[in-house]
């Protein structure tokens, strides 16, 4: 009876260790599946932080260039360079090497630094070659006005109303 006391004690251990290795395997998976699920989260959470820096990128290269913007409209007031026409003129004080110059209004909203320039020698108006804006400050009596070509007569005149 010994022996089949000893061989029922062994078979029971068996069982014992065999438990505890089911048990212990059933808590390893859990593990590893927990392991692996934090795994996913990291990188997750390292993706959104690697989108997050570069959008903060983008933010300061947008605010690096609105405090340039403002910088450089700083030095530039609005002027009437005749009546109802408007162009920005650089302030006397910023000239520096720079000459008296105007810059186009529409482009300057649109925070683009467009010099009016004249079209040829000899020509009273100034032209934007952004945005193809053509300012003709012309004096006429009794206000500056814009410029217009006088029409030519014609044999019709004064026939029709």
């Amino acid at each position: 009876m010994l022996p089949a006391v000893n061989q029922a004690v062994k078979t029971a251990t068996g069982i014992l260790h065999l438990v505890k290795d089911t048990e212990t395997k059933q808590k390893v998976i859990e593990l590893q599946t927990a392991i692996l699920d934090l795994h996913d989260r990291v990188r997750l959470a390292q993706s959104e932080q690697d989108e997050l820096a570069k959008v903060k990128d983008e933010l300061e290269r947008k605010l690096m260039e609105y405090e340039r913007w403002d910088a450089q409209a700083a030095r530039y007031e609005l002027r009437e360079l005749a009546d109802g026409i408007f162009v920005y003129a650089l302030k006397p004080e910023h000239k520096g090497s720079e000459p008296l110059h105007y810059l186009c209004p529409h482009c300057f909203n649109q925070k683009k630094r467009s010099i009016l320039q004249r079209p040829r020698a000899g020509h009273k108006n100034y032209v934007c070659h952004d945005c193809k804006m053509d300012i003709s400050p012309v004096k006429s009596e009794p206000f500056y006005g814009i410029a217009t070509t006088p029409r030519r007569r014609s044999r019709y005149d004064g026939l029709i109303g």
